[in-house]
């Protein structure tokens, strides 16, 4: 097979602004504290081997190799930045489509937001971006990865700050800065009853396993105010709220429990979540009362 020479650039990172320094004629000094940073090559690996397992699950024979590459650019000898580039890359002479491109670089956008604290997730209240991107299966697979890595570095602070840019439709930049998040808390035994009842979807946020619920009321009208933060015990339940949060059927119906954890807070849990059906929507006249 004849490799591809025209890799797909995914995402950038820009490491350090200058990590050679001018001597004399063709001679540099490297400075290679400054190339060194474990976060950026932490999460460079794991982008890498989540899109590697994404492909081999859903595009078997999709002969595309990804990986990760460090290069420099000796053009200003006064300034030369370091930069590491996640490519994809043909392992034939056939060209990478756009849409396998778009959906490439989405999932790289997806983790590198989601693991950072303050980080915005693909399908928030706050940004009801498509949700057909992935399906309910392929967003599960993303968000087990993204957890996975959020317990390994359990709320671990950034050292070295850096940022990325994420191609795809249009170029992201994202600044990764602070802290990873924390993983999320698991319900415990110390459980109250189960509950079910219909609800308003405002959203969800997969990564944090995080469900944003507003409770209808027997006279049929949605609870004014915020909406309640709810923890999911599958990230499949984020994604059917997220599904309804866009559509035209914001009503769910929910199985809910509480639990009281050691400082006596009720933190409240979805156990499963289902989009109304016709019928439901027919009992219901959904009206703020704001």
């Amino acid at each position: 097979m004849t490799k591809s020479t025209q890799p797909t650039v995914l995402a950038t990172f820009r490491i350090a602004e200058n990590v050679l320094t001018h001597i004399a004629d063709n001679t540099y000094r490297m400075n290679s504290k400054l190339a060194q940073n474990s976060d950026l090559s932490s999460i460079a690996s794991q982008v890498v081997n989540l899109l590697t397992f994404y492909l081999d699950k859903y595009y078997m024979h999709h002969n595309i190799t990804v990986r990760f590459d460090n290069i420099i650019n000796t053009k200003d000898g006064t300034s030369v930045p370091l930069k590491t580039l996640i490519l994809a890359e043909s392992e034939s002479s056939q060209v990478i489509s756009d849409d396998m491109s778009k959906t490439l670089c989405a999932i790289t956008k997806k983790f590198i937001q989601d693991v950072q604290n303050g980080g915005d997730d693909l399908f928030t209240k706050n940004n009801p971006e498509k949700v057909d991107i992935f399906t309910s299966e392929q967003s599960d697979l993303i968000d087990e990865h993204i957890s996975h890595f959020i317990k390994k570095c359990d709320g671990k602070t950034i050292t070295k700050p850096f940022v990325c840019v994420v191609h795809g439709t249009e170029d992201t930049l994202v600044k990764i800065q602070g802290a990873f998040k924390s993983p999320v808390t698991k319900p415990s035994d110390n459980k109250k009853g189960v509950e079910i009842f219909f609800t308003h979807s405002d959203g969800s946020r997969g990564s944090d396993l995080l469900v944003f619920l507003k409770r209808v009321e027997d006279t049929n009208k949605i609870l004014s105010g915020l909406s309640k933060e709810y923890i999911a015990e599958k990230y499949s339940h984020t994604q059917i709220a997220a599904a309804a949060f866009v559509s035209g059927n914001p009503l769910v119906k929910v199985v809910s429990y509480d639990e009281i954890d050691a400082k006596g807070k009720t933190i409240s849990y979805i156990k499963d979540i289902f989009q109304a059906s016709a019928e439901d929507l027919g009992e219901f006249e959904l009206e703020l009362t704001e």
